[in-house]
């Protein structure tokens, strides 16, 4: 009975969620979508400490249940550090996880963005934008960072970076985006 009751606490509920993007604005999708998850947890009960929000962006082919799980320690997150970022190679962050609500305004309003986006000072601005409202934001992946995938060149620079074979694969990536590009 104690070997199952130990197994019991040992699982974790994962519930993994896609949303579609209802603004352009990428740090106010983060934040509503952190908000949602929220409201969906509280309708089951209260928050506790062990409830980790993550929102992790799809543009990172080595994005993982595994990496993110390894790299967030529940525990440590919920008491020592409220917000995480998973750090990416071009200065900006595949994953932000919290353990509660963010305000809407938190990277910034409308007329003052705190946050500049895809740019290689956007992992700091985050940082700097929850430092801001008080929080002490945890970076994870400083030594080995995601790469972020929104060109063909991106692509490439990630092949060179993770494959043995490298050419082979370069070129069938290659005709497989120029397949794409004139199919439209």
């Amino acid at each position: 009975e104690e070997e199952e009751e130990e197994e019991e606490q040992q699982q974790q509920f994962v519930e993994v969620r896609a949303q579609d993007q209802k603004t352009n604005d990428l740090g106010l999708r983060m934040i509503r979508a952190i908000n949602e998850e929220c409201d969906a947890i509280e309708k089951k009960g209260p928050m506790r400490e062990s409830h980790v929000i993550h929102v992790v962006g799809t543009d990172y082919p080595n994005a993982c249940w595994k990496r993110l799980e390894e790299n967030t320690n529940v525990r440590a997150t919920a008491r020592d550090n409220p917000i995480c970022f998973g750090k990416a190679e071009d200065g900006g962050f595949w994953h932000v996880s919290t353990v509660g609500r963010l305000s809407e305004d938190f990277f910034g309003k409308e007329d003052e963005k705190l946050v500049r986006w895809s740019t290689n000072n956007t992992l700091e601005d985050a940082k700097n934008a929850a430092k801001k409202v008080g929080m002490n934001p945890r970076v994870e992946d400083v030594g080995n960072p995601l790469h972020d995938i929104d060109t063909l060149e991106d692509v490439r620079k990630w092949m060179r970076a993770t494959t043995r074979n490298k050419s082979h694969m370069e070129d069938d990536f290659t005709q497989l985006a120029r397949q794409v590009a004139n199919s439209q």
